[in-house]
């Protein structure tokens, strides 16, 4: 067993990002021998993406891409997996790949690969590259931003009122080049639909989106919400504690949709964790009836 100097990051700091029993289940697949049949790790802007396979209750291995974020050199501050298996999001899969890449993770990075010579599924390739051109485009996102923060310090400083209040989504900043243009703040939206409408038991479906209000007053064009929110994403940091608990309950929700190859972050509203999700929803004044292409109707309340 490596010594704590050897380890990636240490092992509490994920454990208090997990809940008991996927811990426990995790943790007896990492130490029930070869479970973890491959792992490879790639710095993505500030944050790491973890690819991998892990021995499950099938003959093929469950395959994984995980998403982590640190505090410190050694403290998780975030993880986001994404499992082929029945469970799909954060499961004991992740957890045993995690802890394979705390054990392993120092010589992995000195390019001594834990590999496999299986080659990666189309849905994981496909996942992979998704996540990684995702998080190359929040640490671009991150990087503009403080760039913004340090030229409106300097402004400030000279005693120029700063004449650019946020990057525009089409145009490049120039140095001297002085426009004003409308600060973008994206947030949650809720869509809500009928699924399977002409069977003998419709249900609910909610949709989670990503939006902004344009200067007019209307919504922009929404995108849906692929992955799980997580915290260091800015619609997430910047939300409100009622999307925050809306959320966590889409995660939850045990008639949840989302998993490894079906990734929109859509649930199905039942029972009481169900109204409550949708009484969470609605206090933020955000909740709408799908319009049938992914935007806004009337809203509801």
């Amino acid at each position: 067993m490596p010594t704590n100097n050897s380890l990636w990051f240490r092992p509490d700091t994920l454990f208090r990002l997990t809940d008991s029993a996927t811990w426990s289940r995790g943790m007896a697949i990492f130490r029930s021998g070869d479970n973890v049949r491959s792992l490879d790790i790639e710095l993505v802007g500030k944050q790491w993406l973890l690819t991998g396979a892990v021995q499950g209750s099938r003959p093929r291995p469950y395959e994984l891409v995980i998403e982590v974020s640190f505090l410190s050199a050694d403290a998780v501050r975030s993880w986001n997996s994404n499992c082929s298996c029945p469970v799909g999001h954060q499961c004991k899969h992740g957890i045993a790949l995690m802890m394979e890449a705390t054990h392993r993770g120092k010589n992995i990075l000195n390019n001594q690969l834990l590999t496999t010579n299986e080659p990666l599924t189309p849905g994981l390739a496909t996942l992979r590259e998704a996540s990684k051109t995702r998080m190359e485009e929040n640490a671009r996102a991150q990087a503009e931003s403080q760039l913004l923060r340090w030229m409106q310090d300097m402004d400030r400083v000279s005693g120029v009122a700063p004449s650019v209040t946020a990057f525009d989504e089409d145009k490049t900043y120039l140095p001297g080049y002085a426009r004003t243009t409308h600060h973008r703040k994206e947030q949650y939206l809720y869509l809500l639909s009928v699924a399977h409408a002409d069977s003998a038991k419709p249900q609910l479906h909610l949709d989670t989106m990503v939006s902004y209000i344009k200067t007019n007053g209307d919504w922009a064009k929404s995108r849906i919400l692929r992955y799980p929110p997580y915290q260091g994403d800015p619609t997430y940091d910047q939300a409100t504690p009622a999307d925050r608990e809306a959320l966590q309950l889409i995660r939850t929700m045990s008639g949840t949709l989302y998993n490894a190859y079906n990734s929109n972050f859509s649930g199905t509203p039942q029972g009481r964790s169900g109204q409550i999700m949708l009484e969470l929803a609605a206090g933020t004044g955000r909740l709408f009836v799908n319009n049938g292409q992914g935007a806004p109707a009337q809203p509801v309340q």
